[in-house]
């Protein structure tokens, strides 16, 4: 309800008559201005917003969060990961300038984000391999 009342006070006074086209015109300008008058609460916001999106509605959630954002951080050489950092950063960085009100708005990156974390298990798993077989050579029978 504030946000419709912060809406109101900054239209014009024919603003009714417009059509789509035009309101969303008025406001790209004001964000615009908004953004280079403001530029650190700008970058907060968008900070808070993108925090919202990532951690915010559960534990579990957040979880999921975290180790996708490490598992892209182990494998970002990874040329086939890349696609999914890609993907995944195209995705949230539009949220950091609009608001991700309902978790339903993380529905689409969160299976990325499951198969990001999934890169940490497989980090350990081949570690722990390298590991307990090194020097052992296997022979092809062929």
């Amino acid at each position: 309800k504030r946000a419709y009342e912060c809406i109101e006070l900054e239209t014009p006074t024919d603003y009714v008559k417009y059509n789509e086209a035009q309101r969303d015109k008025i406001y790209l300008q004001s964000a615009l201005n908004f953004i280079v008058s403001n530029p650190m609460i700008f970058m907060n916001l968008a900070y808070q917003k993108v925090k919202m999106l990532m951690i915010g509605w559960n534990k579990r959630h957040s979880f999921v969060a975290i180790l996708g954002i490490i598992g892209m951080l182990l494998s970002w050489k990874n040329k086939k990961v890349l696609v999914l950092v890609l993907i995944t950063f195209g995705y949230i960085i539009p949220f950091s300038l609009i608001g991700a009100w309902f978790y339903r708005y993380r529905y689409p990156v969160e299976p990325i984000l499951l198969i990001l974390a999934s890169g940490i298990p497989i980090l350990f798993i081949n570690m722990i391999r390298m590991t307990l077989f090194k020097g052992i050579v296997i022979k092809d029978k062929a």
